[in-house]
């Protein structure tokens, strides 16, 4: 498979073209575990580590690196001079929705009540389509069609890059 994307799957100018099989453990664990050495040994507080910390968030697949970035976001693991400000919560809980933790809809909701802005609305709903259950995806997908949806383009193009991840291809 030729896969054209950074290895946590979003743009930063640095793309490259990677052949690996999308379903090979030893690679995503390596990727994983490969991130987070990368951040550790950063400058702490430096942008190098805030880069190696994004891309381990997006490539988190294993329980390990799962239960590591809920670790994170509740605190419980600090990393050295770097704030987990609200744009690495929401990354956070939008991974952790694609692996449909347990509580992951009270969790967001949670935050959503902490960031009112435009932004966190418009995460919020990335993060809750981005939920690998055939009824959540059928839902948002009719949301999405219906001529009288109450969401703005904005709200439905946020809709549109949480509704079918990468790691979700039985979608």
């Amino acid at each position: 498979t030729e896969i054209s994307a950074t290895a946590s799957g979003r743009s930063r100018g640095f793309d490259s073209v990677f052949y690996f099989d999308p379903q090979d453990k030893v690679f995503k664990n390596n990727i994983e575990k490969t991130y987070w050495s990368l951040m550790q040994k950063s400058i702490p507080g430096s942008d190098t580590q805030r880069l190696w910390l994004e891309n381990y968030i997006g490539a988190a697949h294993s329980t390990e690196a799962v239960d590591r970035i809920i670790a994170v976001l509740s605190g419980m693991t600090k990393i050295k001079k770097q704030k987990i400000d609200q744009d690495l919560r929401w990354s956070i809980l939008s991974k952790l929705a694609q692996h449909n933790i347990k509580n992951i809809s009270e969790l967001i909701a949670a935050e959503t009540k902490k960031d009112t802005s435009a932004r966190g609305i418009k995460s919020s709903y990335s993060a809750l389509a981005s939920i690998p259950t055939l009824e959540n995806k059928k839902k948002w997908f009719y949301e999405l069609i219906d001529k009288n949806s109450k969401f703005s383009n904005e709200q439905q193009l946020a809709v549109m890059r949480g509704l079918f991840p990468a790691d979700q291809m039985e979608f």
